[in-house]
């Protein structure tokens, strides 16, 4: 029995999908579940043309840049990475994005640069009056080995223009401190899904509004299409490779609510849709 989880066939590491394909198909497998949250795309935006469109709006922005991305997207920090190195400003990370650097590096990840040793790396320094045990632990590394990157508001409020802050939702109250003058808002990670997020987005769009920024990027529940995030998931014509490369006994779509797209398979194999709460024989 294979099993999927969320995948795609573009970005950095397009190649290690296609060996897991490969491998998969090598061990026969009588059962496939597949994820299937988007069929109905033919042709996802790349994270290539991510880094090319933000790229393009970071050079025109004259203010503050503010680049909103998921937590975990190491993938998207890198290329607002190279961004900042080809327009000449800082990636000013919190404390979390730190550790994460930190604990890829200690993993073994490849490609991960060390956040105390790469000058385009900053420390954002919120003022607080508590501090979890970790955070003050990685703030005194960083002021050991690396104090001229810590950056806290005023040092961002003085030369905004300087700094690409990796910021996003929860991080709009340190904003009050910055005092942004307009700016640029890259919103680059996915749409609203449901109600409570259809909520959180539209709060970031009055908070855009309240600081002057040019937004750049799709919120709500509209697909981005303008090119500034790239799914996790794979597009249509990327499951057909995928199935038909694997060719297992039985497919199981999981994720999706399109069925239709998954009947076209049924000559090639079994499919059986799961239904909630509900065991399935196969």
């Amino acid at each position: 029995m294979v099993y999927t989880g969320d995948l795609r066939l573009h970005g950095k590491h397009a190649n290690l999908t296609r060996h897991f394909i490969s491998e998969a198909a090598a061990l026969k497998p009588a059962v496939l579940i597949c994820e299937g949250t988007h069929p109905e795309t033919e042709k996802p935006v790349t994270e290539d043309e991510v880094l090319a469109n933000s790229l393009d709006a970071v050079k025109k922005a004259n203010g503050l840049v503010i680049a909103d991305f998921g937590p975990r997207n190491v993938e998207r920090l890198l290329s607002f990475l190279e961004i900042a190195n080809e327009t000449g400003r800082g990636l000013v990370l919190t404390s979390k994005d730190i550790y994460l650097l930190e604990a890829l590096r200690a993993a073994g990840e490849p490609g991960i640069p060390d956040p105390y040793a790469d000058e385009r790396i900053m420390l954002y320094v919120r003022p607080k009056a508590v501090r979890q045990k970790w955070e003050e632990a990685l703030l005194e590394r960083f002021k050991a080995r690396a104090p001229e990157r810590m950056a806290d508001a005023q040092r961002v409020r003085s030369s905004q223009g300087s700094y690409i802050l990796c910021f996003s939702y929860y991080d709009f109250h340190a904003l009050l401190d910055i005092e942004p003058c307009g700016g640029t808002y890259i919103y680059s990670s996915s749409e609203a899904f449901d109600e409570e997020m259809l909520i959180d987005h539209q709060r970031v769009r009055n908070w855009i509004d309240f600081f002057g920024f040019k937004l750049y990027g799709n919120l709500g529940r509209d697909r981005e299409k303008s090119g500034f995030h790239a799914s996790g998931h794979i597009h249509g014509p990327g499951i057909e490779e995928l199935v038909e490369t694997i060719r297992p006994e039985i497919l199981i779509p999981v994720h999706t609510e399109n069925r239709d797209f998954f009947r076209r398979f049924e000559g090639m194999c079994r499919v059986v849709f799961p239904q909630k709460g509900a065991p399935k024989e196969v």
